[in-house]
């Protein structure tokens, strides 16, 4: 009796070494599914943040001009950017964020504006496209009340649009935006502008009739493109 029930006693034991085998087994198999969730949910994030920075995507640009225009100590930093003609207002600020963070980089300032244009001729006209500024608190004049280099209380402002018709270029309808020799004759005619006397009330009229037969132009027809441009 006591033989048999020590074999008992041992087939019981086995079955309780057993079953924490399985139980342990079981557990294992779930701790190494559970690990490979949180790898392959880590591995998710990081494909979305991959695809996030290719959607922000920085347009190309160019910088036709840049200067200053210092107030004392105050470095403030000005630029005039000449995107292209399709860039959208999500471009305008990607492009100021690019040349801002360079400019942190290679220039420490107080206070940065940018001037996007659509022609180089356009520097120092007015912004035909958007204005963004990157200054303490959002406000330029505060430039002289801030540190040089630090940015802890910048922000960005943006206008965007052209100073007069509030629009950039690619809010147009097709064949609306100027033409590249719709633009030169904007800029012929300013320039022969500047070469007259402000008091000449004629001035003008001669001009537009120069330039009219420059590009083989009517008066009228002259008349017509150069308003165009100005109120672009």
């Amino acid at each position: 009796m006591k033989v048999k029930l020590g074999i008992f006693l041992a087939l019981i034991s086995a079955l309780i070494i057993t079953g924490c085998s399985d139980n342990a087994s079981s557990e294992d198999v779930k701790s190494n599914e559970d690990q490979q969730n949180v790898t392959e949910k880590e591995d998710s994030e990081t494909e979305d943040k991959e695809v996030s920075t290719e959607v922000e995507d920085v347009p190309e640009y160019e910088i036709v001009s840049q200067g200053d225009t210092n107030v004392g100590n105050a470095i403030r930093l000005e630029y005039w950017v000449k995107p292209d003609l399709s860039v959208t207002e999500d471009g305008i600020k990607a492009i100021t964020k690019d040349i801002v963070e360079e400019a942190k980089d290679s220039n420490p300032f107080n206070a940065i504006v940018l001037f996007f244009i659509d022609d180089e001729r356009q520097v120092d006209r007015g912004y035909s496209m958007a204005k963004a500024e990157y200054s303490p608190n959002g406000n330029w004049e505060e430039a002289v009340d801030v540190e040089t280099g630090d940015y802890s209380n910048h922000e960005y402002v943006y206008d965007i649009g052209s100073l007069t018709s509030g629009m950039l270029p690619s809010d147009y309808e097709d064949g609306e935006y100027p033409t590249e020799e719709e633009l030169d004759i904007y800029f012929r005619y300013s320039d022969l502008m500047n070469e007259t006397d402000p008091t000449d009330l004629d001035a003008e009229k001669e001009v537009i009739s120069k330039v009219a037969d420059e590009f083989g132009l009517s008066d009228e027809e002259a008349d017509d493109i150069i308003m165009k441009v100005v109120i672009r």
